[in-house]
Order: structure tokens, then sequence, then C-alpha cells
């Protein structure tokens, strides 16, 4: 199938794993939680605000991790963990986005499939 990442968008990234790390992170002040998930649009750099949804909380991005290494950014595609400059109450199924990049709605189009006998 073709790829829908888009490097270009605003970051949407949905939590799928919350790790306590063993050791306190530069410019953190505390024993982070990492907030691993899969990019799906866009690109996270340490300094980056970000938004979590739903609660709508924001912090800094104190560091970004690929494969439990420290890096510089990453970008759509990549399996990422993020460590905030400060605890925020995330859980597995939250989004991390840009500040303002997602917008909430009471309808929208879709196309049902039915796997049932009746």
């Amino acid at each position: 199938p073709a790829s829908t990442e888009r490097p270009d968008a605003p970051l949407s990234l949905p939590v799928q794993y919350v790790q306590k790390d063993a050791y306190q992170s530069a410019g953190t002040g505390f024993q982070p939680r990492v907030l691993w998930g899969r990019i799906a649009h866009g690109a996270v750099k340490a300094g980056d605000t970000i938004e979590v949804l739903p609660s709508k909380q924001t912090a800094v991005v104190a560091e970004v991790r690929l494969a439990g290494e420290v890096v510089g950014s990453a970008q759509a595609g990549d399996s990422a963990g993020l460590v905030l400059d400060r605890q925020l109450d995330v859980s597995r199924g939250d989004w991390i986005v840009t500040p303002g990049s997602a917008s909430s709605t009471k309808h929208f189009p879709a196309t049902l499939a039915w796997l049932d006998t009746e």
C-alpha cells in the first residue's frame, strides 16, 4: 500500500507505550517517562512544544530517542520515544500533536463493512 506519512505536516504521534526511564534525563529534573509511538505525520526535535490529546496539556520535548538512543530529531515513519520537560498524565492511546493542529468534530464521513452473516 502507498504510504500516507507526511514529514512536512504538523506532528501526529499516537502513544503506544509509556516507559519509566531508569535514569534522570538531562534538563528534566526528575525520573522521566518515555512516550513511545510511531510518528504518523510531521517531525519532532528537542525544544519543540507539543500538545497531548485528549487532555490538551502542553509540554516541551526534552529528548527524542530512536532505538533507545538520544537523537536530534525524528520524523514521520520513525518509532520514536519522547521525554517531556515535565510530568504529564499520558497513557497508551493518547496522541501527541503540534499545539492547535488537531480539530474536533461531531460528524465525519465513513464507510462501514458489516462482517456478520445477518
